[in-house]
């Protein structure tokens, strides 16, 4: 896995089946003496071992040490920290080798590599370890939208691509800044976003639930009406009837003079 620095800035690299190791990360270092610092989640009932490789021909187990060991818990924290030999100017791989199984279950392993530099001239290392946070204001919790939604988001730090997930399934790729969420049917929804800080550390937002709304003028429909007219009967009738009704009445008197 290789996770890039940016600048002068690091942050730790994460590797497989929960091993983090903060130095050295993908960078370039001024200096030849380095430490190994690592981390590795352990879980109850866990076999495993744990060893590194340094440019293809030093290889040792990685020691460590449970964090709180007496405390009971399902998964517990180690650390651990290897004095790696001086370093010659140039490149570098750290390749580390993770093997478990759990109770009975099959042997699971992985390996991973880390590439870091020495270079006396370079600038010295910054390491940033701290996740961004990332708060999403807008949509609110609960709320109701019409037709569109804008996203505001505040952050801790500068980070890269907003990683958007919608109702849990829908992935979007935004800039890291305000902007307006495309494409959202009326019904309920839900978001979060990641993003990685510039060096690389991962962070989460909250977990925000909304309701989008069509517009009443959106539902409206604009169609030409092709409803005929009712004929007015009201109207039309009594008239009628009243002409029938004097005609009649006229041809009546008419017949009545001639028989006189």
């Amino acid at each position: 896995m290789v996770q890039p620095a940016f600048g002068s800035a690091a942050g730790p690299v994460y590797l497989s089946d929960g091993v983090t190791v903060s130095s050295p990360v993908n960078a370039v270092y001024n200096t030849k003496n380095i430490l190994f610092n690592y981390t590795i989640g352990v879980g109850m009932g866990m076999h495993f071992s744990l060893n590194y490789t340094l440019d293809g021909t030093l290889t040792a187990p990685m020691p460590y040490t449970v964090i709180n060991p007496k405390e009971l818990h399902v998964f517990y924290l180690a650390q651990g920290q290897v004095q790696l030999p001086e370093l010659s100017q140039g490149p570098h791989a750290l390749t580390i080798t993770f093997s478990t199984d759990y109770i009975l279950s099959s042997v699971h392993s992985s390996v991973d590599t880390i590439y870091f530099t020495l270079d006396p001239s370079a600038p010295d290392l910054v390491f940033d370890g701290t996740t961004p946070n990332i708060t999403i204001l807008v949509p609110q919790t609960n709320s109701t939208y019409t037709n569109t939604v804008p996203l505001n988001v505040l952050l801790s730090e500068p980070t890269g691509q907003f990683t958007v997930t919608l109702d849990g399934e829908r992935t979007l790729y935004l800039p890291a800044q305000n902007t307006t969420l495309p494409e959202i049917a009326a019904g309920e929804h839900s978001i979060s976003i990641q993003a990685n800080d510039l060096a690389g550390n991962p962070g989460y937002s909250n977990y925000v639930k909304f309701t989008v709304e069509a517009s009443s003028s959106m539902a409206t429909s604009f169609a030409p009406s092709t409803a005929i007219p009712e004929f007015p009967w009201l109207v039309i009738l009594p008239l009628f009837l009243s002409v029938f009704s004097f005609a009649v009445l006229v041809r009546y008197r008419k017949a009545k003079s001639r028989h006189l």
